[in-house]
Parts: C-alpha cells; sequence; structure tokens
C-alpha cells in the first residue's frame, strides 16, 4: 500500500476540485449545457492525456521522476482555476491527472506477478478511493480549498519520493503499439467506450436532478462521499468475489446500471433521499465492473502494457467525452432523450461484453491439451540402414 500513498493525496486533491468546481459552476450559471462543456473539456483532455502519457511510459526506461513530477504538474493550474473559475484550466488538469492511470497501471504490471494483478489492482482503486473520501470530507468544511488542494499535492511528492522503487522497466513499447495490440483490445476498448458513455449522462445530470428534487448542496456531497466509502468496502471483497467469475460480475453490474437507467426514462419523480439512494446504487456498480473487466482483459495482454492501459483509459474518457457532450445537445433538444441514450449505451455495452467473454472461453477451451488416447500407439518397424 505504501507506493499507493501519492496517489491517495493527489486523488483528494483532485476530488475536492471535481466536486467543487462543477457544483460551483452549475450554481452560478444554471445551465445544464454549459455544465455539461465545461465536463467535455476535462474529458477530452484527460482522454488525450490518457494514450500521450501511455506513450511517454513506454518510451521511458526510469519511472521514479514520472512519480514524483505527477502530483508537481498540477498545482499551477489548480491555482488558477480555483482564481479564475477558466473552464479550460478544469481540462488542462483533466490532461494532467490523466498520467496516474499508465503509470501506477504500469508499475502494478512490472513489479508484480500476474497471479497478483487482481490484489494489487484492488489496492490501487482502495488508495484513489480513500482519496476520494478525503477529498469529499474536505469539500464539505468552509476551510480555504485551495490551500487544502495545494497542500495534499505538494504532500505528495515526497511520498513518492520515498515510497516509489527506482526501478527501470523492462521497456516492452520501444516498437510502440501496431494493429495487433489494438486488434487484441478493441472489444474491450469500445465496451468501455460505450460503459463510460452511458455512466456519464447519468453523472452530469444528477446535479441538476437533484436540485429539481429540493436536494441540498449537502446532499450532494454526502452522495459523494456515501459513494466512494461503498466502494472503498467493494474494492476490499470483490477481487475475492470475482475470481474465475469474472465476466459474469461484470454483466451483472452493466444490467444493474440500465435498470437504474431505466427508472429514470421511465420519468418517475424522487424525493432528495430516494435520488441519492438511487446515485450511490448506479456508482458502486463501477467497482463490480472495473475490477474484474480490467483484470481479464490484462491477462491478455503480452506486450506495450503502458499504452494499452492508456489506450483503454482514453478509451473510457473519450466515451465520457461523448456522454457529456451528448448530454449538452440532448439538454437542448429534449431532457429525456439523455436517459434513453444512456440506457442503449449499457444496453449494448452489455452485449458485447457477453460475446467477449464467451471468445475468451472458446479460446481457451482449444488451447486446452487433449485427452491422451489409452490405446498403445503402433509400432513401426524401420529397415536398417544400410
Amino acid at each position: 500500500m505504501r507506493y499507493y500513498l501519492g496517489l491517495f493525496t493527489v486523488n483528494a486533491a483532485l476530488t475536492l476540485i471535481s466536486l467543487y468546481y462543477p457544483l460551483k459552476y452549475y450554481t452560478e450559471t444554471h445551465s445544464s449545457a454549459g455544465l455539461s462543456v465545461a465536463v467535455t473539456y476535462y474529458n477530452v483532455l484527460n482522454a488525450l492525456g490518457s494514450y500521450v502519457w501511455g506513450y511517454v511510459i513506454d518510451r521511458s526506461s526510469v519511472r521514479k521522476p514520472l512519480f514524483i513530477a505527477y502530483p508537481i504538474v498540477q498545482i499551477l493550474p489548480a491555482i488558477y482555476l480555483f482564481q479564475t473559475d477558466n473552464p479550460i484550466l478544469f481540462g488542462v488538469l483533466g490532461f494532467t491527472s490523466a498520467l496516474s492511470s499508465p503509470l501506477y497501471s504500469s508499475l502494478v504490471l512490472e513489479r508484480f506477478p500476474l497471479e497478483d494483478l487482481p490484489k494489487q489492482n484492488s489496492y490501487l482503486s482502495i488508495a484513489s478511493l480513500g482519496g476520494n473520501i478525503l477529498g469529499s470530507l474536505a469539500s464539505l468544511t468552509a476551510a480555504d480549498k485551495e490551500l487544502i488542494t495545494v497542500a495534499l499535492m505538494a504532500i505528495a511528492v515526497p511520498l513518492n519520493a520515498l515510497f516509489i522503487p527506482n526501478y527501470r522497466s523492462e521497456n516492452r513499447g520501444a516498437t510502440g503499439l501496431n494493429f495487433e495490440d489494438v486488434k487484441e483490445v478493441y472489444k474491450p476498448l469500445v465496451i468501455i467506450f460505450l460503459f463510460n458513455t452511458a455512466a456519464e449522462t447519468f453523472y452530469i445530470l444528477y446535479i441538476p436532478q437533484l436540485e429539481a428534487s429540493g436536494g441540498t448542496k449537502d446532499l450532494y456531497f454526502i452522495s459523494y462521499m456515501t459513494l466512494y466509502v461503498v466502494e472503498l468496502i467493494l474494492f476490499f471483497k470483490v477481487p475475492s468475489i470475482v475470481k474465475d467469475l469474472e465476466g459474469s460480475w461484470a454483466l451483472l453490474a452493466v444490467t444493474t446500471r440500465s435498470l437504474i437507467i431505466s427508472l429514470f426514462v421511465a420519468g418517475i419523480p424522487f424525493t432528495p433521499y430516494v435520488l441519492s439512494a438511487l446515485f450511490v446504487a448506479f456508482g458502486s456498480m463501477w467497482s463490480i465492473f472495473s475490477v474484474p473487466f480490467y483484470s481479464l482483459v490484462l491477462k491478455t495482454v503480452k506486450r506495450n502494457r503502458g499504452q494499452v492501459t492508456g489506450l483503454l483509459s482514453a478509451g473510457a474518457d473519450f466515451g465520457s467525452s461523448l456522454g457529456s457532450f451528448a448530454t449538452f445537445v440532448e439538454e437542448v433538444l429534449s431532457p429525456s432523450m439523455a436517459y434513453e441514450i444512456s440506457f442503449l449505451g449499457f444496453a449494448v455495452s452489455g452485449i458485447m461484453w457477453a460475446s467477449y467473454v464467451r471468445d475468451l472461453k472458446r479460446l481457451s477451451f482449444s488451447l486446452l491439451p487433449r485427452k491422451a488416447s489409452s490405446q498403445p500407439r503402433p509400432v513401426v518397424q524401420k529397415e536398417a540402414c544400410a
């Protein structure tokens, strides 16, 4: 767990920003469309950063300087965002924060054997969620949020310098991604893209939905904090629960989210606390989906793991980008259309995931050694050479 302490504090700072800034922006503008555009800036640059940083990681052999630089490069954009409220700076933070996914995933893949991947991915998620919880608690306080953010990011620098091992990677990505690498994960890439596209609609519309139902700002922050606590508990349990059943559990998560979205498609009115409970139930499905998804997919990746991880992260973030932008368009045309398209996205991603798992099972079966025949082979007598 000591490897992930720096991630814990940076994630706390980023969570504070990601909760405080969108709510402040919506409170000042009361525009769902404007909120969608601001979030789109973040998601697009985060998606771009996911692949760019994955490429940089695979092209370099030394990791520790990147871990030390990770919190440093986010301090100035965060300061200027608090001072100016410029949504472009929110996007810049999306780009710099994208370094964490391929960087920490590469650490896990390079420092631990394959059988430890589910456990280490769980630890990684626990550190991230612990930071989410701390950040959501900080967002509830009336203290100087800018100072707290900078302090949390600054603390991560000595933590990473102290605990991240100074090692050289195998640098397996020297040749760069090719068609075969992408072909190997194209179906998971489309699945995570659709999954995040569908999810982003729900997350963006939660703020106006909560306000329309009479919910308070405190309930908004408490909803997120509750979600992070639930996910933290789940990430302790999920690796052992889903082991050898990754396909079924990920499909269950997609189905559950589809059912929740269907309630909004039906236009059922909710009280603030019921809406908050549905938000927590919807969000907690991420842990049940992501642990089996990444564990199953990354087991099949043999090379360019940093870039492949970055590619999957980019697919997820571009999905979020499309979801946030689509929410802007749908809000102008028909608000109910957003939930309908979200439901369709989950349905298609679920069908594709079931197909992907079936293909993996077929491949595994075809590679199994055949049972030896119980009948003795006939002995062919050969003539001796003259």
